[in-house]
């Protein structure tokens, strides 16, 4: 056993039981936050989410989280944003009204509709690494699942870390400091998933 204790936030809009399967899989201790007083002492914070922004950060709210997220990330501890987790470390979206956690400047806006391609995307698509970080290689598979209709978009060039085409080209990741996210679901995308968490909870 590792001797790290990861945080995996719960939004109740979020996947908990697979994310945690994959951190308790790789050696880890987990617990699940739902308080502000579960994140002191953590060495590392997984905000996974599915659904609505507005849903999200209205439970976040409710549960007194966005300040305690926010003020932990300032201190330096790590964060994994995954699918709708990492649109909520953003400003915004267009998906609805609430602010986001704003720790990275960007901005979430629908997927745009193209022929022969359905919305939601929905399936595995290769990624395409933008800025070298700690998540990936270009030794690994960058095979990932996704499930969305919104994407992050006017995002400084920077805080791209990952790209993916699907009719167009958007952001599958990024990075600001020890803030990271993934549009993808690493749990659901095996081997290449569990080996993006191992590199994000061992970084």
């Amino acid at each position: 056993m590792l001797n790290q204790t990861i945080a995996i936030v719960d939004s109740g809009v979020s996947n908990i039981r697979g994310v945690n399967n994959v951190v308790l899989q790789l050696g880890f201790e987990s617990l699940i936050a739902a308080s502000p007083e579960d994140l002191i002492g953590v060495n590392k914070i997984i905000l996974p989410g599915v659904g609505s922004f507005d849903a999200a950060i209205s439970a976040l709210k409710k549960a007194d989280m966005v300040e305690a997220i926010q003020d932990q990330v300032h201190a330096g501890v790590h964060i994994l944003g995954i699918c709708l987790g990492m649109q909520l470390l953003v400003e915004g979206s267009a998906e609805g009204n609430e602010s986001g956690l704003g720790i990275i400047q960007g901005f979430v806006n629908p997927i745009k509709k193209f022929a022969g391609l359905r919305i939601p995307h929905l399936g595995w698509n290769n990624v395409k690494i933008e800025n070298s970080n700690p998540l990936v290689s270009e030794e690994m598979n960058l095979r990932f699942y996704f499930n969305h209709s919104f994407a992050i978009s006017n995002i400084a060039p920077e805080n791209s870390i990952l790209s993916v085409n699907y009719g167009e080209t958007f952001v599958a990741g990024i990075r600001r400091e020890n803030t990271f996210g993934v549009q993808f679901h690493p749990e659901k995308s095996h081997n290449q998933g569990r080996q993006l968490v191992k590199r994000f909870l061992e970084y």
